[in-house]
Parts: structure tokens; sequence; C-alpha cells
């Protein structure tokens, strides 16, 4: 019987530490706050993004193909006269300059110490000036000198993250929704060391293990790191990482918001098929500007971006229609945004059927002279399989002429 007792008082004995334990956890871990003001997207009322005055200029790049291919652009930065470019397909960071050629690629796949397994997310830090691969199987990110021919460090991250940003002296990690077998929350807050300071936002039980790979989690403007959830049209931000975080915006697209979904829905994928092809279940990208809020997302097959006019309060729903200005070609994937540029990558068959003058159906030469006559100017060749291009759209500023 004292035996018995015993064990039973171990057992409430571990029961207490782990409710205290928790509840510590708990307290430290409070969630985002919410007071924000809707972007009202009118889905009803669309114009083309190049009937407003918001493009001020377009840049087309040739990424040069030689023994380079590219599987596709999940991500562009351009930092210090480089673009350096991810493709999650093949596993690889591409440097191109800015002409369009490739100056080098990382594609250092493996198990090993200096490998990685995949890539998930990369960033450049500024303050150390390095490249920084992510990679959420490995718990790591792998440090290398901004040319890409050194890698100089390797560091371990305390969870799986499948998007990190290098913000305020430190990291802010994104879960993607995986909780790794504990009540974890989505977003954690840490210093240079990779010590943990705060986490926020609790994981949707109903979501766990999914994550959207082409939602843009992060996004910075001055001091603020804008970020993003799967199956939510909220757009969160923090000042500081010590800091809590709160819910700036939500994007309001009326008739186009999805219904309140269960468990049930979640699922089932089929209902949930539906659902994203009948309403606006993300945000896919968010940028604040000086002159503009800009939140980019999908509805019905196509992509859409609602612009607010920060100056004029104006709301702007855009469809983002084939360029036709100096050149010809579709408008393109968004692949990033900055306070001053939309970065779109366009397959090369759109940008060669306007070269070579016709497609078979469209004759380019006779409706779109000036723009087939420009982009031959531009390029002596285009390979209709070769690499995708590189477009640069810039965003037109207030009160520039």
């Amino acid at each position: 019987m004292r035996t018995t007792n015993n064990k039973k008082k171990i057992v409430l004995l571990k029961g207490l530490v782990l409710a205290v334990t928790l509840g510590i956890f708990l307290s430290c871990t409070e969630n985002i706050k919410k007071d924000y003001k809707a972007i009202v997207a009118d889905l009803n009322n669309v114009s083309s993004i190049f009937d407003e005055d918001i493009i001020d200029s377009v840049t087309i790049i040739s990424l040069q193909s030689n023994d380079t291919w590219i599987q596709r652009i999940d991500k562009v930065v351009e930092f210090d006269s480089r673009f350096y470019l991810m493709d999650q397909k093949s596993k690889t960071l591409f440097i191109f300059s800015q002409e369009g050629t490739c100056l080098c690629r990382i594609s250092n796949i493996g198990h090993a110490a200096n490998e990685y397994i995949g890539i998930d997310d990369f960033f450049i830090d500024k303050q150390d000036s390095t490249i920084n691969i992510v990679s959420s199987l490995d718990k790591k990110i792998l440090k290398y000198s901004l040319d890409g021919t050194e890698l100089l460090e390797v560091q371990h991250m305390p969870n799986s993250f499948h998007r990190l940003a290098c913000y305020d002296g430190g990291y802010v990690g994104y879960m993607g929704n995986c909780c790794e077998g504990q009540p974890f929350l989505n977003f954690w807050m840490m210093d240079k060391d990779f010590h943990i300071l705060n986490s926020y936002l609790d994981i949707n039980p109903d979501l766990e293990g999914t994550f959207h790979g082409d939602i843009a989690t992060f996004s910075e403007y001055h001091n603020k790191l804008y970020f993003l959830t799967d199956k939510s049209r909220e757009i969160s931000y923090t000042s500081s990482l010590t800091s809590t975080p709160s819910v700036a915006y939500i994007l309001d697209c009326g008739e186009a918001n999805p219904p309140s979904l269960t468990a049930n829905d979640y699922s089932d994928w089929q209902r949930m098929f539906e659902l994203s092809n009948k309403y606006v279940m993300d945000i896919y990208r968010f940028q604040e500007t000086d002159d503009y809020l800009i939140a980019y997302y999908l509805y019905q097959g196509g992509f859409y971006i609602t612009m607010v006019d920060k100056t004029s309060n104006e709301t702007k729903t855009l469809s983002l229609d084939a360029y036709s200005g100096d050149y010809l070609f579709e408008f393109g994937r968004i692949i990033s945004m900055t306070e001053d540029f939309i970065y779109t990558s366009v397959e090369a068959q759109s940008v060669y059927f306007p070269w070579k003058g016709n497609n078979g159906v469209l004759d380019f030469e006779k409706e779109y002279p000036l723009q087939v006559e420009n982009i031959r100017r531009r390029f002596s060749d285009i390979d209709p399989d070769g690499n995708p291009f590189l477009v640069k759209y810039h965003i037109k500023k207030h009160g520039a002429q």
C-alpha cells in the first residue's frame, strides 16, 4: 500500500510540475493583439494595373541560360548590384548580375554538416553581409559570402522554421503550422544567437501540418515587420523583437470572403479545393510603401492586387494584365515586392512569341509593331524553352514626374 501511495504521489508531483511549467510557458506566449483596419477589395470593380498611374517603368532581364537551368523562381532579392534567386525545386540559390549573367550558384545538397537537405527560405543579412540559406529539416542556416563562393558559418535553429526573417538585431521564425509534437506557436522571436525571446499565435489544430509554400510570410517597411499566415486574410506586424505583435489590417473581399470553416472542411481536400476556387482564402504577399498598402491574392484562378493610397485613402482593385508599354509580355507571377519594386517571373515563351512576331494565332508584328521592334532591339535571340525572364516593375512615387 505504501509503495502504491508513493507512486501516486510521484505521478501527482510530475503532473503539478508539468502544469506549472505549462502555465509559465503560456504566460510568456500571449496571442497577438487585434486592432486592425479593413482593406476593402471590390472584386466587382476591377481595373487594369496599367490603366492606373502606378507603374513608373519596367525593366526586363534575360537570365542567360548556357548551362544554368532554373526550374522555378520562388523568391528574388536584389542587393549589392546582384539578383539572388531561390529555386526550391532544384534546391539551388542562383546569383545573377544586373545584366542577367549567372555569377554563381549554391547547390550544396546533402546530409553533411556543411550541406543542406533543402532550401525553405533565404535572406541577406546586411549587418554581416552574408547570404543565409534556411533549411527547416536540418534546423540550420548556412551563411555564405555575398558572392556565394565561401561557406562562412553554419548556425543551428531551435525549431524547424519554414520562413526566417533577419530583424531588429535578431530573427523571427515561422513554423508553418507544424507543431513538432508540442503545443507550439507559429512565430518565434530570437536574438542573434537563436535564444528564444518570445513566441506568439497559437497554431490552429485544424491546420496543423499544413504549409502554403507560395505565401511570402514576411515583408518589412521602415521598422515594421509584417507577417502572414495560412488560411487567413489578416496582416499582422511587430515593431521590435520584444513588443507584442498586432493585427494591422484585414483584407475584406465582401462576397468573396470564405465562410466560417470547420475541422471537417479543413480535412476534406475536395471541399478546400472548391472553396479556394470560389473565395479569397489567403493573402500571398503584402507590402507597405511610402505611398501604398499592397495586397496580392488569388481569386477564382486569377491573381489580383488591391492597393490603398495612403494619401487619398482611395482603394483600387487591379487585374494583372499583360504589359504592352515599351514591350509586350504577360505580367508574370509575383515573386517579391519591396517598397520600390514588384518583381515577377515571366516564362520565356511569353517573351519569345512577340519577339518572333507571331504565335501562329496572333500577329504581334501587326498589332504591336513598336513593342516588337523594341524587344528585338533589346534581345538578339530568345530561347523559348530557356530560363524565365525576371521583370522589375518600378512603383511610381507620389510627386514623381
